[in-house]
């Protein structure tokens, strides 16, 4: 997974986002997914998709009944597309420095007590390690 997803865009990863809740999609479920989310033409979102078959980052099938459609499904889970763009995010703006960064983003985070409170029970468990 090194170096692939920080090429995927913003609109790129809107579209993962429908594959991760829906399971499996075909072009219109994503024309649909994104519906009240961003305005993206039907056109586009199939151009999109074909980048991200080539990014390797989604994968099809041929629908049996039908060999114009095709459903697709993320090669990845979300957890695992965060955990890549988290660790290019660290390494590129913080120098690796993972303290670093979430100090920074604890100190500009407008936290709830009850985010303040995982946070803590993270850091106790990791503590433990």
């Amino acid at each position: 997974m090194k170096d692939l997803f920080p090429s995927i865009t913003e609109n790129e990863w809107l579209l993962m986002k429908v594959v991760w809740e829906k399971g499996t999609c075909t072009a219109a479920d994503f024309v649909e997914g994104l519906e009240g989310v961003k305005e993206i033409s039907a056109r586009t979102v199939r151009v999109m998709i074909n980048r991200l078959v080539k990014k390797g980052v989604l994968e099809y099938e041929v629908d049996p009944r039908n060999s114009t459609v095709y459903h697709y499904h993320a090669k990845f889970t979300q957890e695992e597309c965060i955990q890549e763009k988290s660790q290019n995010f660290k390494n590129a703006y913080f120098s690796g420095d993972g303290g670093l960064m979430l100090a920074t983003m604890v100190k500009q985070e407008d936290l709830s007590k009850q985010d303040v409170q995982e946070l803590i029970s993270l850091l106790e468990k990791r503590k433990g390690d």
